[in-house]
């Protein structure tokens, strides 16, 4: 049996307002429309289905939650600490989330689309099947993430630890990697011609072993150590 949808609009809610209108989840799937949230440290709560639409989130942490197949559309959420929560099949369209927290979040078949996630930290998340497409990543910590196979699109990862990331056969367009760090980063079959590499220098191509660049990008790794191309 379908759920019945719900919608509030333009309305502000604290802890105690969002926990009393949060029981009727179990049996309505609850949409907040154009909603401010703050100054909460919520735990252990279910709200599964739940959509989310031009709301702003101050100071919020959801931990040990479940956000299952929810969706979080024009959100403003700097901060949002989701930590050992699930959001599995969540979807996140053209939201804020700057310096958001995602440890231990469990993000499986997740996606976020034309998001900002500049400072973002998914260490030690549960990742089978997530996404990103035209996102900022800038200074995030992704540290383990796959990306095998992807076709990643529009980007960010300036500044962000890659660390142990798995890009093995993943496709690049219009993305950004300068002055990422990229230890123990698979690159094999990745096709990077796509791709920003920024100021590489030539000893630290070895990083990027068995992955397709273009020539030009071949020779502004040379010409950085004094090699001409003719």
């Amino acid at each position: 049996m379908d759920k019945k949808i719900i919608e509030i609009k333009n309305e502000s809610f604290t802890e105690n307002t969002f926990l009393e209108i949060a029981k009727i989840s179990a049996d309505n799937s609850l949409k907040f429309s154009d909603c401010d949230f703050t100054d909460f440290k919520i735990s252990d709560l279910e709200c599964n289905d739940i959509h989310f639409k031009n709301c702003s989130f101050k100071e919020i942490e959801f931990n040990h939650c479940s956000f299952d197949n929810s969706i979080w559309q024009n959100c403003k959420a700097n901060g949002l600490d989701l930590s050992y929560s699930s959001a599995m099949d969540a979807k996140f369209d053209s939201c804020d989330l700057t310096s958001s927290k995602w440890l231990g979040t469990q993000l499986a078949q997740t996606s976020f689309k034309n998001c900002k996630l500049l400072g973002a930290s998914f260490l030690h998340g549960k990742t089978l099947g997530l996404s990103f497409s035209q996102c900022i990543l800038s200074l995030s910590n992704l540290r383990g993430i796959s990306f095998k196979k992807q076709h990643l699109i529009g980007m960010d990862f300036s500044e962000a630890d890659l660390g142990g990331c798995d890009f093995r056969d993943a496709t690049f367009e219009d993305c950004r990697l300068s002055n990422a760090i990229i230890r123990n980063v698979k690159f094999s079959g990745a096709d990077l011609r796509g791709c920003d590499l920024g100021e590489l220098e030539i000893k630290d191509a070895g990083l990027l072993k068995g992955a397709i660049i273009s020539k030009n990008q071949a020779s502004d790794l040379l010409n950085a150590y004094g090699l001409k191309v003719l």
